[in-house]
């Protein structure tokens, strides 16, 4: 585990172009100010520096399967469960949350109650469906009126 900061760019060019000037190692990590431990380190395997692997657990989901949960959240009000029952995730329904808290741009909210339905809306709303069956349109009517005119279009009057 590294315990100090990575060489910059800087000091990685400096390094190389000390060592094709011919200096020594020891030489070079006192003109940097750096260790020579680090120093020997680069030098040793200049192309591979600072790519070793970070180490720990793999992660259970790829960024690909975060933006579909995200997605999946962001549409519905459904829950972790559910989205990761209809994603076909391979993960627990806590970490399916967990990249769903993750996510700046979601944010949870309790839902807004309706408002009680006064006497007025009730009284509203029994003439409104009152009105809309004394205004009810015959559509047997209508798609035979449709089809008579679809056929003398045809040049068949029926």
């Amino acid at each position: 585990m590294p315990r100090g900061t990575q060489l910059s760019n800087l000091e990685k060019g400096q390094i190389q172009a000390f060592k094709t000037g011919g200096h020594s190692n020891r030489w070079i990590a006192k003109q940097i100010n750096r260790s020579l431990d680090v120093v020997n380190r680069f030098v040793r395997d200049m192309a591979g520096y600072g790519k070793n692997n970070g180490g720990g657990r793999p992660a259970k989901l790829s960024p690909r399967a975060k933006r579909q949960i995200q997605a999946a959240a962001a549409q519905a009000t459904i829950g972790s469960r559910r989205i990761r029952t209809e994603l076909e995730l391979n993960a627990s329904h806590q970490t399916v949350w967990r990249a769903i808290q993750d996510s700046p741009n979601l944010l949870r909210q309790k839902m807004k109650k309706c408002p009680r339905l006064t006497d007025e809306h009730k009284v509203a709303r029994v003439q409104w469906a009152e009105q809309r069956i004394e205004d009810r349109t015959d559509w047997h009517t209508f798609v035979r009126i449709s089809r008579h005119v679809y056929k003398t279009y045809q040049g068949v009057i029926h």
